[in-house]
């Protein structure tokens, strides 16, 4: 089938996403550990040893030194991902794979030593700037040839190319690196997650399958960091992937989500919701004289208080996920701050953290609980 997203592709650079990412694009080198050429690294170390290149003390010590993460590249092990991460995402992986480094600097090393490859879906993703979720999977690229999924970390999982999608260019110092556009990019990220061909951990939610949530969670993050909506999603991946199932991920999906995180408490949250028939609404600003904004903007000059993650407004009810950056001295105490404010004007506050979003089931019911409590409260009712 015809791919309908170029138009989607060309109108990212005018959208209201925090990655400006178009054709043509220079990646900042500082932003990830690039690989250097085994060859190379090989030679210094000999000459740091004063020995041949040929002396198997040389090999050794860049092994030390070094990790390899193509047949012809390597990076220094102090940019290794934690093991105990990488152990963590094998443990998903189809195939058991454990990928020490990071996405990025792998996909570069290929793209390296052939050219004429094309960056696809998570390694695509990772160049783009979405790479989330792209650490744990394997390296992707589109060539000539049939369709092979790797055994080896070393090499790529090889997908047959798409010849009436154009890819785009980006350049790191001037090398220029060929990758598929943003929204086929999420198209192939979409069915990579429904194929299982990448997996990731997330908890068990009733009347969702493990990878419509993992479709959901990437459909947001590409939402919230390219600007692109519903609309877009569908044009692109028409035809490419079912229309229902399409649908149903839009469907569930929001724009917003900060994190992968939020979209698992959002998901949740709307399954407590549903039992009462109401729905929260993501990203609602609330304002220091108590003013509830329209969920996803800001009004200009108006003193913020906080933009709650999900809420329900006529209730007053707020959900805020509390990531790393929350365990901050300072922002527990501006959290403490807010709290107080929005509690002072009669808001139900629940935060809740990583570890309680595991107990999917029990949450859904916690807060189903809090729901009631709330309308029976407000209407009276014993």
């Amino acid at each position: 089938m015809p791919y309908h997203g170029t138009d989607s592709d060309n109108l990212i650079p005018q959208l209201s996403g925090p990655i400006n990412v178009r054709d043509g694009t220079p990646i900042p080198p500082s932003d990830f550990p690039a690989p250097q050429r085994l060859s190379a690294v090989l030679d210094r170390s000999a000459a740091h040893l004063q020995i041949p290149r040929s002396d198997p003390r040389a090999r050794h010590q860049l092994k030390v030194w070094y990790e390899q993460v193509s047949p012809h590249h390597v990076v220094a092990r102090k940019f290794l991902r934690p093991e105990g991460l990488a152990v963590t995402d094998s443990r998903h992986h189809p195939r058991r794979l454990r990928y020490r480094v990071n996405a990025r600097t792998r996909i570069v090393a290929h793209l390296r030593e052939h050219p004429w490859w094309i960056a696809d879906s998570w390694s695509a993703a990772a160049l783009l700037g979405i790479g989330e979720f792209s650490d744990g999977a394997d390296t992707c690229i589109l060539s000539s040839g049939n369709r092979r999924l790797t055994t080896d970390p070393l090499r790529p999982t090889r997908h047959r190319n798409v010849t009436d999608v154009q890819p785009w260019t980006l350049y790191l110092n001037d090398v220029p690196l060929r990758v598929t556009p943003p929204m086929f990019t999420l198209v192939r990220c979409l069915r990579s997650t429904l194929d299982e061909e990448h997996a990731w951990q997330v908890p068990t939610i009733a009347g969702m399958a493990e990878p419509l949530i993992r479709a959901v969670q990437v459909t947001d993050r590409f939402r919230r960091l390219l600007g692109v909506e519903e609309l877009h999603i569908l044009q692109a991946g028409r035809g490419l992937i079912g229309a229902r199932k399409l649908a149903r991920i839009t469907s569930l999906s929001s724009p917003g989500m900060d994190s992968s995180q939020e979209t698992l408490l959002k998901l949740i949250a709307q399954q407590a919701a549903a039992r009462h028939h109401v729905e929260f609404l993501p990203q609602v600003p609330v304002y220091r004289d108590g003013l509830v904004g329209e969920p996803g903007t800001k009004e200009n000059g108006a003193p913020l208080l906080t933009v709650l993650d999900l809420a329900l407004p006529d209730w007053k009810i707020a959900l805020m996920f509390d990531g790393a950056h929350h365990w901050d001295k300072q922002q527990r105490e501006r959290d403490a701050r807010i709290n107080f404010e929005l509690t002072m004007a009669g808001w139900l506050v629940l935060r809740m953290s990583h570890g309680m979003l595991d107990d999917a089931a029990g949450l859904a019911t916690r807060i189903a609980d809090a729901i009631r409590g709330r309308f029976n409260g407000q209407m009276g009712v014993a």
